[in-house]
């Protein structure tokens, strides 16, 4: 696969994001749950494997997890690097496979449905990944009643807000720049 300019920019610009969120406090909104806390600076990540697919998403993920490991090097880069391609990649195989089950669908019902479908599960794979190889790889600091509570109580809302900043991400783009995924369009209809 080669990978375009338009892929590597957008990428690029998606990981600034991502840079942003992780080194501010945008990146974690309060939440009434134990966690306190629900991050979104894996969303950038799950909109590059929606946009560009699994093997951008996943490229992107790993460039995040080595964002994730310079501001939190505590649990090392396994913890941080192993699962989070795997953000990209699930949500990139997630929207090709529904966008191909909904193929005749209204355009705007299927990407609503196959955007909102992989943002969820794009976050889950980050929340569960995360936190299933702290327990493994460092359970002094990730004991897993810790881990579920966490997974619990910041992943359903991480996943909601994942949704919410995601859908209208991919749409204003699809919708500004029809002509540059309109081969995509074509290649997952066909």
């Amino acid at each position: 696969m080669k990978i375009t300019t338009r892929q590597i920019a957008l990428t690029g610009i998606l990981l600034a994001i991502s840079a942003i969120l992780i080194n501010t406090p945008l990146g974690m909104i309060p939440v009434p749950t134990p966690a306190q806390y629900a991050t979104i600076m894996h969303i950038p990540v799950i909109i590059v494997g929606i946009m560009e697919g699994p093997v951008v998403g996943a490229i992107a993920g790993l460039l995040f997890g080595l964002l994730a490991l310079l501001k939190v090097p505590a649990f090392g880069p396994v913890v941080h690097l192993l699962p989070r391609p795997f953000i990209g990649i699930i949500s990139g195989l997630v929207y090709m496979g529904i966008s191909y089950m909904l193929k005749n669908q209204k355009d705007s019902l299927k990407e609503t449905i196959a955007v909102s479908i992989s943002a969820i599960l794009g976050s889950l794979v980050n929340t569960l990944g995360v936190l299933g190889t702290a327990v493994w790889l460092v359970p002094q600091l990730m004991p897993i009643s810790v881990a579920m509570t966490i997974g619990l109580t910041a992943g359903i809302p991480e996943s909601i807000f994942a949704v919410i900043f995601s859908l209208p991400i991919v749409m204003a783009i699809k919708n500004r720049f029809p002509y540059l995924y309109q081969q995509k369009r074509l290649e997952v209809r066909g």
